[in-house]
């Protein structure tokens, strides 16, 4: 039973949350999950939390900092699942 298409045949996949996002950068090198997640340090990385209507909340993963950019900014993704 191999890989079933996107998602690995899995439908619970979700974007973190600023606070999610910040337990993965602060864990990032406790056995290597940063690079298992595919986590890529020095870019910017969108949560699910708004800050105001057309501002979301991001992580930085190279500092490790917060803050929030407009919307229309590209910036990566990272969906997870609950375990």
């Amino acid at each position: 039973m191999g890989d079933t298409g996107p998602g690995g045949g899995k439908n619970d996949w979700f974007l973190p949350s600023r606070d999610e996002l910040a337990l993965i950068w602060t864990n990032k090198d406790t056995n290597d999950i940063g690079a298992k997640l595919n986590m890529q340090i020095g870019y910017h990385y969108w949560s699910s939390s708004q800050a105001i209507n057309s501002d979301a909340w991001g992580q930085l993963f190279d500092s490790g900092d917060q803050g929030y950019n407009d919307k229309a900014n590209t910036n990566l993704v990272r969906a997870i699942r609950a375990f």
